[in-house]
């Protein structure tokens, strides 16, 4: 089976809806969970552990899926709506990071 991004979003959101995420908690709950998950994310980047960065990135993705559903979103919308404010964005890299032009 290939797994598409919507696939996964599908998965998660069946997973959170076993679990009773959906009719117990928030977009903002959410939010903070995703957060959470975003500094452990951080934490294995300084480690370069990359099977704990491969959890951390996929943990994260769930918690915004959650998010973006209480939200009334998908995660696949906040992606190219994203993606297309990006693209036409310009700025240049400073210290291994894109710093955007004001």
């Amino acid at each position: 089976m290939i797994m598409t991004l919507s696939n996964c979003r599908l998965r998660a959101e069946a997973w959170g809806q076993d679990r009773g995420i959906y009719a117990q908690s928030s977009a903002t709950k959410q939010a903070f969970k995703a957060h959470e998950e975003t500094l452990e994310l951080v934490e294995a980047a300084v480690d370069s552990d990359e099977d704990e960065i491969k959890d951390a990135i996929g943990d994260t993705l769930v918690a915004l899926t959650h998010t973006a559903k209480l939200a009334g979103l998908t995660l696949e919308e906040c992606w190219l709506g994203a993606i297309e404010t990006i693209e036409a964005r310009s700025g240049r890299m400073i210290n291994g990071k894109f710093v955007k032009d004001e």
